[in-house]
C-alpha cells in the first residue's frame, strides 16, 4: 500500500540492493518493489518459501495498487 493508506497492513520503507529488471526500468520511469517475508529469510534459493497469509497480503497490495490508482493515465518519462 502506499504508505500510511491501510490501517491493517503496515508498511515500511527498505533499502534493497535487489536490482531485478528494475534497474534496466529506471532510467526510464520511477520504479518500486514489493518484497514478501520469507521462510528462514531465504531468497533465491530451492527452499525459499511464503505462506499463504503473506501472499494473502502481498495480493491484498497489487489490488489497492491497481483499483485505487486505475485512473492514472499518463506515465512520467525522467
Amino acid at each position: 500500500m502506499l504508505e500510511g493508506e491501510d490501517k491493517e497492513q503496515p508498511t515500511r520503507r527498505l533499502f534493497s540492493g535487489a536490482g531485478h529488471d528494475g534497474l534496466a526500468m529506471n532510467d526510464l520511469t520511477d520504479i518500486g518493489m514489493l518484497f514478501l517475508r520469507c521462510r528462514d529469510g531465504l531468497s533465491h534459493h530451492p527452499d525459499e518459501a511464503i505462506t499463504a497469509e503473506d501472499a494473502e497480503a502481498g495480493t491484498r497490495v497489487i489490488m489497492h495498487l491497481l483499483t485505487k490508482h486505475h485512473d492514472m493515465t499518463a506515465v512520467l518519462v525522467r
